[in-house]
């Protein structure tokens, strides 16, 4: 399995978006958008591409050729995260794991002198290892209101220094 990550392009948006409107992913992540209407998340992953403040890295997760899903960093209350989605068939399969290495070397280049954090809702078991795999580190749990779950959901905030 070849997987890699590139600069996410106008191309990349719809298979991304389709895999926005699985519910039962949603669910997991206890976040992001749950309309099953690809073109609202079409419409955003547009309006990220055309993020032009130098504060948003998007990069495209490729598998053997095909879109996989995407990994991101932005900021959140002057705080660097990052945040990664994986289309369902993908799974399971460290392809997150291997994509997040590369991207926090290209995240460290850029950014050097800041800490990255990352949110992890306690039953996504998978993501949570993948990032203490990468090295972060639990800071703290935080509850928030999930769209995806219709109420509060507790979630564990990571570090990497």
């Amino acid at each position: 399995m070849n997987v890699s990550i590139r600069n996410m392009v106008g191309a990349d948006i719809e298979p991304l978006a389709k895999f926005h409107t699985d519910e039962e992913a949603a669910w997991l992540a206890g976040g992001g958008a749950i309309s099953g209407d690809t073109a609202t998340h079409v419409a955003r992953f547009a309006r990220l591409l055309d993020d032009e403040s130098g504060e948003l890295l998007l990069r495209t997760i490729i598998v053997d050729g095909e879109v996989a899903g995407y990994i991101a960093t932005f900021l959140r209350e002057d705080a660097r995260e990052i945040s990664y989605w994986l289309g369902r068939q993908f799974w399971g399969k460290g392809i997150v794991t291997h994509a997040l290495k590369v991207f926090l070397l290209q995240v460290k280049e850029i950014f050097p002198d800041q800490s990255i954090y990352a949110r992890v809702v306690e039953s996504n078991i998978g993501s949570a290892k993948v990032l203490e795999k990468t090295g972060f580190r639990s800071l703290r749990e935080e509850q928030f209101f999930s769209e995806a779950r219709q109420g509060e959901v507790s979630e564990t905030l990571y570090i990497l220094k």
